[in-house]
């Protein structure tokens, strides 16, 4: 009560982009502990409470705006195939516009390559990769207890971790097909007027920890499958790991390169009602939004809610929740 009371009244000091990833009833024990998951019934709670505080408008319209206060925008990344099913309808239901951030990869029959990551995780295989990797992982720092975290560090090139991933899976007999929880067909693909597409690379891969022509390809590759399947998309790009160091100049000079009026981080952030053009380097042109990962009950939600608000009065952005 103490936090919805005071939710309510700075609900118009900000303006919040909420962030989800999976909608799993039950999160499969292939990516247990290492992914964010909202179930349905609570995801229907925080919307339900969203929709009741805040004006909900899709994100390309919230960074169009000049006045954000009181604004929310829905936002998911990865398109789980749970998000199809289970959060969908509850959208709809609710007359709510979310936007989802594809990686074209599954679509072309691809699995995930942090989902791989999670597989290693939760079938206690870790050690063994880094035997295995011997000398990649000693160069890189990477052990039993940074796993996760240190494969997608900014300084690995995230298409030789994934090449590594893959050999040790051909190695060790597993099919990759049995990962394969993000959507892999296009006709899945929701046609409804509330649900909007946007680009979340290629790949996922580390922006940065990419050279010029593969981090081209990465925004390419995403592009040209929206234009061949007749997807209008969003004119927002969701930034892969979304933090300061998982992308560069060179990220953000291609999406002007290719029309893109903003991007989004994944900093466990709130906005302020003024808008932000990002600058590095000299001036440009492409705005910018923070987002938060809702937390998995609704109480925890609200209380992270009060929480954010606190630290960004405070100017405690850096804190990770």
């Amino acid at each position: 009560m103490i936090f919805d009371t005071f939710n309510k009244v700075f609900n118009h000091s900000s303006s919040h982009i909420l962030l989800y990833h999976s909608t799993f009833r039950r999160v499969p024990s292939d990516l247990f502990g290492e992914i964010h998951n909202v179930t349905p019934d609570e995801f229907y709670k925080q919307l339900k409470w969203l929709k009741s505080h805040f004006d909900v408008v899709a994100v390309d319209e919230l960074l169009c705006l000049k006045d954000l206060k009181g604004k929310a925008a829905i936002t998911f990344d990865d398109a789980y195939k749970s998000v199809f099913e289970e959060a969908l309808p509850i959208l709809k239901s609710l007359n709510m516009p979310c936007t989802i951030f594809i990686n074209g990869c599954t679509l072309d029959k691809r699995v995930f390559w942090r989902d791989k990551v999670r597989y290693i995780i939760n079938a206690a295989l870790v050690s063994e990769f880094i035997e295995s990797n011997k000398q990649f992982c000693k160069k890189n720092c990477i052990d039993e207890n940074n796993f996760y975290r240190r494969t997608k560090h900014h300084e690995l090139n995230s298409i030789e971790v994934e090449s590594l991933l893959d050999k040790f899976f051909k190695v060790k007999g597993i099919r990759l097909e049995l990962l394969s929880y993000c959507i892999d067909d296009p006709r899945i693909l929701s046609s409804h007027d509330l649900v909007s597409y946007g680009s979340h690379s290629y790949s996922h891969y580390v922006m940065s920890s990419l050279t010029k022509e593969q981090q081209h390809e990465e925004v390419v590759k995403n592009i040209n499958f929206f234009n061949k399947h007749n997807i209008k998309h969003s004119q927002i790009f969701s930034i892969p790991f979304g933090d300061e160091n998982s992308f560069d100049d060179t990220t953000i000079a291609l999406l002007e390169q290719y029309n893109y009026k903003g991007f989004v981080y994944s900093r466990n952030r709130l906005n302020s009602v003024f808008k932000n053009k990002y600058a590095s380097n000299g001036s440009s042109s492409i705005y910018f939004s923070d987002r938060y990962m809702p937390r998995s009950s609704f109480s925890s939600f609200q209380s992270q809610i009060a929480v954010l608000k606190f630290r960004k009065m405070l100017g405690f952005h850096r804190v990770r929740l």
